[in-house]
């Protein structure tokens, strides 16, 4: 199967591209109208490596991705799918823990700032919700598969243009350093 957006070949049946991060999946045929109420939370929150997996020069056993991506829809006071512009800002933290350690092994700590617009929001054809997607290219070092847990905290703020309230969301998960 190929990428729609990079043309690189991928395993059938993936939800992102290894390479470029997109989302793969059916779109529907006829343009979406999306809600534009003023969003009162965050829905749904996912963060997730993507690029290939490549090992490292003369560093065994350790590899490296091209960035982290995060994914997000929103809903109105009425807890409806809605979609709008703003700005964001995400603070991630990626770490390993080896079962032999509990000491964690930092690989990232960084704070992206980015902008969304309503019509960026993609409409996932599972859930039938829209979401946003932001990519940050960053690249992740000394990533270790075997024998090693990766997790990531994030603290997400969303500031919705014309709007006083911003949304705020922290998060903390297990993330899987292979999949894309």
């Amino acid at each position: 199967m190929k990428c729609p957006s990079c043309a690189k070949t991928i395993p059938e049946q993936s939800a992102f591209c290894l390479y470029c991060g997109n989302p793969i999946g059916r779109q529907p045929s006829d343009p979406v109208e999306f809600n534009r109420r003023p969003p009162l939370q965050i829905r749904a929150l996912i963060l997730g490596l993507y690029g290939a997996l490549k090992p490292m020069p003369r560093k065994a056993g350790q590899y490296q991705r091209e960035g982290f991506y995060l994914r997000f829809s929103l809903s109105d006071a009425d807890g409806l799918p809605t979609v709008c512009d703003g700005m964001g800002v995400a603070a991630v933290r990626i770490w390993q823990i080896e079962p032999a350690s509990s000491e964690p092994l930092n690989k990232l700590k960084t704070q992206a700032t980015f902008a969304f617009k309503g019509t960026l929001f993609q409409f996932d054809s599972q859930s039938g919700q829209p979401f946003f997607t932001y990519r940050h290219p960053l690249k992740i070092y000394g990533l270790k598969l075997q024998y090693a847990e990766t997790f990531a905290r994030m603290e997400l703020q969303l500031m919705p243009a014309g709007s006083k309230q911003t949304l705020h969301i922290p998060v903390e998960m297990r993330i899987d350093a292979q999949e894309a």
